[in-house]
């Protein structure tokens, strides 16, 4: 079960907003119902504390839930579960990679200047003159896709659940995201 988030930036002041739930069910080869519901999702993106333009922070809490059982009564499933993994997990991006970095650069002139005018009033000057040129340059690429897992549950029964609750995502201008614990 994926729940996507997208961090856009916002104040830091920025209100949870709540998401829909999400439900899904399959029917395997074998004859056993899954079914996979998502709930109690709340997203509360934040600016990076660092106040960095090029990283976002969030708060998520979410609920996922499976259920197996058999798909039909009149016929049972051919194969029992022995086992079985729930998964929770995000999918966090971003849309630009400076990862490489930035340079930062800095160029100056400095000396002498003269000016000699012919025309209307002919006249000379000379003087001392300087000039301070500031430069920035990255390498920009196509943001990344970061999978986040926010817990996992081998199942024991026929039914489990993961539940979390304000945990803490970085997304960096890498594409990187992580988990803060």
């Amino acid at each position: 079960m994926a729940v996507a988030v997208s961090m856009h930036p916002m104040s830091a002041s920025a209100a949870p907003t709540a998401l829909a739930s999400k439900y899904d069910k399959l029917v395997t080869d074998d004859g056993w119902k899954i079914e996979l519901r998502a709930s109690e999702l709340t997203v509360n993106p934040m600016s990076n504390i660092a106040n960095s333009f090029a990283s976002r922070e969030g708060w998520v809490s979410s609920r996922v839930g499976v259920l197996i059982t058999p798909a039909s009564s009149n016929r049972l499933p051919s194969q029992p579960v022995n086992t079985g993994v729930l998964e929770q997990f995000l999918l966090v991006g971003c849309q630009i990679d400076v990862s490489d970095g930035a340079t930062f650069g800095l160029g100056s002139s400095f000396g002498p200047q003269a000016n000699v005018t012919i025309s209307g009033q002919p006249g000379a000057s000379i003087g001392v003159g300087g000039q301070l040129t500031p430069s920035i340059s990255s390498k920009i690429m196509p943001g990344r896709i970061a999978e986040i897992s926010l817990g996992q549950k081998t199942l024991s029964t026929n039914r489990a659940s993961i539940r979390v609750r304000r945990v803490h995502i970085c997304q960096g201008t890498s594409g990187s995201a992580h988990r803060r614990t």
